[in-house]
């Protein structure tokens, strides 16, 4: 767990809607978030939880073929909710982010 994760997202919570998606299995990612205590703390709530059957496969040249994280799945999803002008994706893959780099931060590790 990175230092200050139930801060973090109790802080963003009062502004945003949180989403973890995970390039693991649903199973995985489940498991995970509710050993961290992420899915039952009192301070903020998940919205929604994805896995890596949301994510594409995306050709660069800088990277190669990989599998990436398309903010625009949700996007169309949930027009009426979410969009370019109210998302932000961090992860600690830039790549993860290569469909929406202008909604992504890059987390260090």
């Amino acid at each position: 767990m990175r230092p200050y994760l139930h801060e973090f997202l109790t802080a963003v919570y009062a502004e945003y809607d949180i989403m973890i998606w995970s390039a693991t299995s649903m199973k995985r990612v489940e498991l995970k978030m509710g050993q961290l205590g992420v899915l039952d703390n009192p301070n903020y709530k998940i919205t929604a939880l994805l896995d890596h059957l949301a994510m594409i496969t995306v050709q660069s040249d800088s990277c190669g073929i990989f599998e990436c994280k398309p903010l625009g799945l949700i996007w169309a999803k949930f027009p009426e909710f979410y969009s370019s002008k109210n998302t932000i994706m961090f992860d600690d893959l830039r790549r993860n982010f290569m469909m929406n780099l202008q909604n992504g931060l890059i987390l260090m590790t």
